[in-house]
């Protein structure tokens, strides 16, 4: 399965590395990078397996664990 996203997901993903990094230094914004990027490959591997985003049968979504944070 091939990852389509957003023109903004970059700058998104930029600003909460950034907002990890001042906040918490570098190992927090490592360990928001690496969920991210697990989230990113169970969407890869079972994308139907994640319920619908705010009832759209469109649109799923996935929470990050420990970061406020949805992919959707």
């Amino acid at each position: 399965m091939t990852l389509e996203f957003h023109p903004a997901v970059q700058q998104d993903f930029t600003a909460a590395i950034d907002y990890y990094a001042a906040a918490g230094g570098g190992h927090l914004a490592d360990r928001f990078e690496a969920e991210l990027r697990d989230c990113l490959a169970a969407i890869k591997t079972g994308p139907r397996q994640f319920a619908f985003y705010q009832g759209s049968t469109a649109f799923r979504r996935i929470r990050l664990r420990n970061f406020p944070y949805l992919v959707v």
